[in-house]
């Protein structure tokens, strides 16, 4: 079964933002609260929680829990109940019609997320997926509800200024474009749901990410024009960023497909030796004038070899020698 959700974020109107999303019911929390941060256009740069109330519910659902020495030195009405979003499913929550949650999301700006069950769906989907919504995502760090209007009163009375074609770039918003005209684009939302449920089925350890977190750090990707896709022992690719995926358009959409046909068979040979050693391979191609770095290594779970992450940017004629050796 899977759940139907409307997901409004409260004291924001005109537009007015929300989100309709239907996600698997055995989904847990922790998906849930990346679901909601692709669906709206957040950048998941802040803390944040489920809960009955913003502030002394009865319960949360959160990425930290309170063990019990913790509980026992504050106020036992603070947190009666504190659960992990990584353990937590949305049915162990969830079981009825029109049951109400609430997501906060970056406890300075403090944006509040107002989820309504709408339905349960008999329908399987092997992913979240967005249906339908409506309003631009504020911008982060723009000081919550009452500095978001300061934003758009900006757009109103000063369109021709700085500042207003700061904010405009800010909301992807073109020249002359008001916040009202703004559409959403459920194609890249879903596209990137889908890249989402073979990441989080993977559950790729600590030890890995720390290997190549910075290869998931979408602004250092943007500023080396790297091209980073994930496959696991099999060949079968889990993660593609935007510049791999526009690497390979002509190819489709390739998540879910196997590496190695993107490679020829010399390359397919090398990854093959390169996982079953447990090894890293760097090399430089050039074709059609244009040099490229290729990085390849393996990730682990378990101690044991899960996968390949290849990393690939092109080397530009103008940099310094010592940097492009």
């Amino acid at each position: 079964m899977a759940y139907q959700f409307k997901i409004k974020l409260l004291n924001v109107k005109k537009p007015p933002v929300w989100r309709r999303v239907i996600i698997p019911e055995n989904c847990t929390f922790e998906e849930f609260h990346h679901t909601i941060q692709i669906s709206f256009g957040w950048d998941n740069e802040h803390l944040h929680k489920f809960s009955d109330k913003p502030y002394g519910g009865c319960f949360e659902i959160s990425s930290r829990c309170y063990d019990d020495d913790m509980l026992s030195n504050v106020d036992s009405n603070m947190y009666r109940k504190s659960l992990d979003e990584q353990e937590t499913k949305l049915c162990d929550v969830f079981g009825t019609d029109h049951q109400k949650l609430l997501y906060v999301y970056d406890f300075g700006d403090d944006w509040v997320h107002e989820i309504v069950l709408e339905d349960i769906l008999t329908v399987i989907y092997p992913h979240p997926v967005c249906t339908a919504g409506k309003g631009c995502c504020p911008p982060e760090n723009c000081g919550g509800p009452m500095g978001y209007e300061m934003l758009k009163e900006t757009l109103e009375t000063k369109p021709n200024s700085a500042e207003a074609r700061r904010i405009r770039a800010e909301l992807g918003l073109k020249k002359g474009e008001r916040i009202e005209d703004y559409k959403l684009d459920l194609d890249v939302i879903n596209i990137e749901l889908k890249n989402l449920k073979f990441i989080m089925e993977e559950e790729i350890d600590d030890e890995s990410l720390d290997l190549f977190e910075p290869f998931y750090d979408d602004e250092w990707a943007e500023q080396m024009h790297c091209a980073v896709t994930v496959c696991d022992t099999e060949g079968k690719i889990l993660y593609m960023n935007e510049k791999s995926r526009a690497t390979f358009a002509s190819h489709g959409d390739l998540i879910g497909h196997n590496m190695f046909e993107c490679h020829s068979p010399q390359s397919q040979a090398k990854i093959r030796e390169l996982m079953a050693t447990d090894g890293t391979n760097s090399y430089t191609i050039q074709k059609n004038g244009v040099k490229k770095m290729i990085y390849q290594t393996t990730w682990k779970r378990d101690g044991k070899v899960a996968g390949l992450v290849e990393i690939s940017m092109v080397i530009p004629e103008e940099m310094p020698h010592y940097v492009r050796s």
